[in-house]
């Protein structure tokens, strides 16, 4: 299987570029036909010769994913589910603007960073679904162009890797794509959200990348023995280890951090709870979002809090002078809601 062009670094691509005797100007030729001209066929790159466009066309592939299927919900927001060339699923989900508080005049697309998960969290069907392979640069990168294409007519600056996997596990291929996005403007860097579970190893190196993009910490849980039965990782990841990988990144980044948090009866949602998450919330600039439970499982022995709860546990948190927000969920008629991405076999 050839590889695809979006997985050359700059270095390799001048090398490659010198090794067939041209010049490494076409590095920049051919980056500025994928990514600002959106070139998806080598034979379009105009200024490339004949003898050149056949030659990338004979070693390497310049489209990673092929798009099986769209489904679109009643709220505007589309899945997309693609297939890999080694024929695997992903599934990416744009989200058009909502009602959330700070989500005005916001189009933004999901990310999948993995073909499913190793995680495992209780709450979140990639986890189900299983754990296939990371993706390499230019399958993250062509969620984002795919989509941006699909809906050529509107403005997409804003991206969530927050869909399919975690995406510290997959730490080179995401910094690559992020610096390619950033480098090439196709999405705002302001407007670029990665959530994660809290690898803090990553995180500190995630500090030192010089990007300033947003966190979020996937917590739901601020002690680690119930934290632990949502997400069985979180054994090796204890959430003060977390915490003070959030310290630095604040530090180097002067970033707010999101802490993501759903609420499920009898686990996470008593006073002590909340006394416990204001603590962290102030540990550095930080809003709560407070995450609705999308039902993955009739089998699931977790308990989600009604509405009226969250409302009342959320104005708890005010009372503690906590900035909160109460998420609404988007595509959950086509299991594109959060947590709620597993390749259903019965959808394509």
């Amino acid at each position: 299987m050839k590889n695809n062009i979006k997985n050359l670094s700059k270095e390799e691509l001048f090398n490659y570029f010198e090794s067939i005797g041209e010049k490494k100007f076409r590095t920049n030729q051919l980056q500025n036909a994928i990514y600002n001209n959106r070139t998806s066929d080598f034979q379009s790159i105009s200024n490339f010769s004949a003898n050149l466009k056949n030659k990338l066309e004979q070693d390497f592939n310049i489209v990673s994913l092929e798009l099986i299927k769209t489904m679109l919900s009643s709220d505007g927001s589309t899945k997309f589910i693609f297939k890999t060339e080694d024929n695997n699923f992903i599934e990416s989900v744009f989200l058009p603007n909502n009602s959330n508080a700070d989500a005005s005049n916001r189009n933004t697309i999901c990310v999948s960073t993995m073909a499913g998960c190793p995680v495992g969290c209780k709450f979140c069907a990639t986890g189900n679904f299983g754990y296939k392979r990371n993706l390499d640069i230019a399958e993250i990168l062509d969620q984002i162009l795919f989509i941006q294409q699909y809906f050529s007519d509107i403005k997409i600056k804003n991206a969530v890797f927050m869909g399919m996997g975690e995406p510290f596990l997959n730490y080179n291929n995401l910094i690559s794509a992020i610096r390619l996005i950033l480098e090439f403007s196709l999405l705002n860097s302001k407007g670029i959200t990665i959530s994660t579970i809290g690898i803090p190893a990553a995180i500190l190196d995630f500090a030192n990348e010089g990007l300033k993009i947003k966190l979020a910490l996937s917590l739901h849980s601020p002690f680690d023995n119930n934290r632990q039965k949502l997400i069985p990782i979180a054994k090796k990841y204890k959430i003060e280890e977390i915490l003070k990988s959030l310290d630095f990144y604040y530090r180097s980044t002067h970033l707010p951090i999101t802490l993501e948090y759903i609420l499920f009866k009898g686990l996470n949602d008593s006073n002590k709870d909340i006394k416990k998450l204001a603590r962290i919330a102030r540990r550095f600039p930080s809003v709560i979002n407070l995450i609705p439970y999308n039902n993955i499982s009739k089998n699931l022995d977790l308990i989600p809090c009604n509405e009226t709860e969250i409302k009342e546990f959320a104005k708890k948190l005010h009372n503690e002078n906590i900035v909160v927000i109460t998420r609404k969920s988007q595509g959950q008629d086509i299991s594109a809601a959060c947590g709620m991405l597993a390749c259903n076999e019965k959808e394509y």
